[in-house]
């Protein structure tokens, strides 16, 4: 469809909505930017930590006899007031506004019956969405969505898991064509570091989609990987708190898309190189000397895995013979080292994709193929949904084949 010109969608996190006042504050930043002629579609987390309660007064009175659509079903409950109380909210302040529910039959997000961790349908909520909110965007009404929250065919409520309120702002605006998604949440935006452990971490102004995942593989909460993926290109996506005064205060901006899942075999060489020895003190003077050989651009370090002992690194391409015996003499020196050896047969298979990031057991069905085909891995490295995965050169085009077909039966 035809991308709806000054629209932006905002979504509210649970912290920015915790008490009244909050609320109150929040549907003021609202209003303020619908007077500036902008469209606005508003998602809502639950309020303050009302999930966390709903669960745990659940298991508690249910003892946990409760099937997953019934938890589903009261789980929802938090966004589902959520959306009842912000829209009334927005009418107290002068602005037409209503919530949709998963119990209306326009309901927008359609999702497989995965309850817990649903995932919408794209055919689907690509129909649904112009359907159930462009009546009311024409219109002049404001639409609040419950975030979280989405129905299956079944016509059973789902909840979309962790992240799943940006999962929705998301992916309602890629469908709508919105080129701006503000995120109220409860920092002030991405962060070099977790500021309550490192005193000098400071705000990014600007980050790209691959970057900001690549934080998500390390451990930052502020957005889930998982739903990145509905980010689309030439929406920009503003992480910004709910203590600023208003919507346009500074924050951090993501730009950018992540691509889909790529499989990629890469039949160029890859090295081996294997610094071997006695405890931490032979590790320390592995990692320097590669760390030496690496920034001279003597070698292309590609990754390495570490032990208590021993590293292994991959480089691209071979090891020159005069590069070779000079990491060896340095590292020797060090008395607990064992020695130096060498493999250069390799190949590497990368395979990325935001979608692998929750998959729980991922590592097993990219290699299980493998195994199952003769295909001996000498190494993998990995951090969240990236797999670098070395093999014998030779095998390279048969193992990317082999893990493309198994992921295509998994994603």
């Amino acid at each position: 469809m035809k991308p709806v010109e000054d629209l932006v969608v905002v979504k509210f996190g649970g912290a920015s909505l915790a008490s009244p006042s909050l609320i109150s504050k929040a549907a003021r930043s609202v209003v303020d930017v619908a007077k500036s002629g902008k469209k606005i579609v508003v998602v809502v987390s639950a309020m303050g930590k009302t999930t966390d309660d709903l669960l745990s007064t659940t298991k508690e009175a249910a003892s946990g006899a409760l099937s997953p659509s019934h938890l589903d079903e009261i789980l929802s409950m938090g966004e589902r007031t959520s959306a009842r109380i912000f829209s009334a909210s927005l009418n107290s302040l002068g602005l037409k506004s209503a919530f949709l529910d998963p119990s209306d039959p326009a309901w927008p997000i359609v999702t497989n019956g995965d309850h817990g961790a649903a995932e919408p349908i794209l055919e689907v909520c690509e129909k649904k969405v112009p359907e159930a909110l462009m009546p009311l965007i024409e219109g002049g009404v404001t639409p609040v969505l419950p975030g979280f929250v989405g129905r299956s065919l079944d016509g059973e409520v789902t909840t979309l898991g962790r992240g799943g309120s940006d999962l929705t702002a998301f992916l309602v605006a890629g469908v709508l064509g919105s080129r701006t998604v503000v995120l109220v949440t409860s920092v002030g935006g991405i962060m070099t570091a977790d500021p309550k452990l490192v005193r000098s971490a400071r705000k990014h102004g600007q980050l790209s989609a691959e970057e900001l995942a690549s934080l998500a593989d390390s451990g930052v909460k502020f957005i889930h990987k998982a739903s990145l993926r509905y980010l689309r290109e030439g929406t920009r996506v503003k992480i910004t708190s709910y203590l600023d005064e208003d919507l346009e205060s500074e924050g951090t901006w993501v730009q950018g898309s992540l691509p889909s899942l790529v499989v990629e075999g890469r039949p160029e060489p890859v090295t081996a190189v294997v610094l071997a020895g006695r405890g931490m003190p032979s590790v320390r003077k592995a990692l320097n000397c590669l760390a030496s050989f690496s920034s001279s651009g003597e070698i292309k370090l590609i990754g390495s895995i570490v032990n208590s002992n021993s590293i292994v690194a991959y480089v691209e391409n071979g090891v020159d013979g005069d590069v070779l015996e000079r990491l060896h003499g340095s590292f020797i020196e060090e008395e607990t080292a064992l020695g130096v050896a060498v493999r250069s047969d390799l190949g590497c298979v990368v395979v990325k994709g935001a979608e692998l990031s929750e998959r729980l057991g991922i590592l097993g069905k990219v290699s299980q193929p493998l195994a199952s085909d003769g295909i001996n891995i000498h190494g993998v490295l990995t951090l969240g949904s990236n797999f670098t995965i070395f093999v014998n050169r030779d095998s390279v085009g048969r193992a990317a084949e082999l893990i493309k077909e198994a992921l295509r039966k998994e994603v």
